[in-house]
């Protein structure tokens, strides 16, 4: 393009000044000086325009360019910006996830060791119940056996015969409750904590109790010294089951406080 408008202006003139010399031009007015300045002025314009053009649309498309290039740098710096807060708004929603999911696993873990020592607690109050029940009523025999020894061919005889049968019949559904109970604490030990050695002493002295109550119901000489206010052995044994039932709590209840305060601390948070 550029070859062609150079080749343009050197050849316009001289096409001009054959025209001026051809009978073209033999009827206009004025002599060929003028009419070579009045093409010449003519012409001179024209290049100074088209060269005003060329320079003028060069700067355009130069500050068109430039603006493009420059609207892209915004756009792109927009861009990274945009990416940039999305990617620290979905880091502060991971991180507030993480947190409510830790929070929410500490709760639970604090939730269910309370749970625990209060089914501790709930076990201790039935194997209390339950002792003493167990007691009563094997004492309740002792007492029902002496009369039926001391009253033998009595009216009363076959009377006190079925309902010391029926006690100790019930016997055996205490002796169920009593283990089932340990059976309870043995497992809630393994999750709460020092509670080990203290359920095992508690067992050891159900299964005494357990094993002197069954001698006892088996041999009436063994029944019958429970007459004697000096042999008293379940009621050691039953001191003993209170005693490491006391200690039990005593471990307990410290544990049961640090979890509600840790659990009402995290809540706070």
């Amino acid at each position: 393009m550029k070859i062609l408008i150079g080749f343009c202006l050197i050849l316009a003139p001289l096409v001009i000044l054959g025209l001026l010399h051809s009978p073209l031009f033999s009827w206009a007015l004025g002599s060929v000086d003028s009419w070579i300045a009045f093409w010449g002025s003519y012409l001179g314009a024209l290049i100074g325009a088209g060269i005003v053009y060329f320079v003028t649309n060069k700067q355009v498309q130069a500050q068109r360019e430039l603006h493009s290039k420059e609207l892209e740098a915004q756009v792109e710096l927009l861009r990274k910006q945009i990416e940039a807060e999305r990617e620290t708004q979905l880091d502060l929603l991971k991180d507030e996830h993480n947190n409510a999911l830790k929070r929410d696993m500490r709760q639970f873990y604090f939730r269910n060791q309370v749970e625990k020592i209060e089914g501790f607690y709930d076990l201790i109050d039935e194997l209390v119940l339950s002792t003493n029940k167990c007691l009563n009523d094997f004492f309740y025999v002792v007492k029902l056996s002496d009369i039926y020894y001391k009253s033998r061919g009595g009216s009363e005889s076959e009377q006190l015969v079925l309902k010391i049968e029926e006690l100790q019949l019930k016997a055996s559904d205490w002796y169920d409750i009593l283990n089932s109970v340990v059976f309870k604490m043995r497992s809630l030990q393994l999750s709460v904590e020092n509670t080990g050695s203290t359920v095992n002493d508690i067992g050891n002295e159900i299964n005494n109790l357990i094993k002197e109550i069954k001698t006892c119901y088996g041999d009436r000489d063994s029944l019958l010294r429970y007459t004697k206010p000096d042999t008293q052995p379940l009621s050691k044994t039953q001191d003993s089951i209170t005693d490491f039932l006391s200690k039990l709590r005593n471990v307990l209840q410290p544990q049961l406080n640090a979890k509600i305060k840790e659990m009402k601390t995290m809540s706070e948070q």
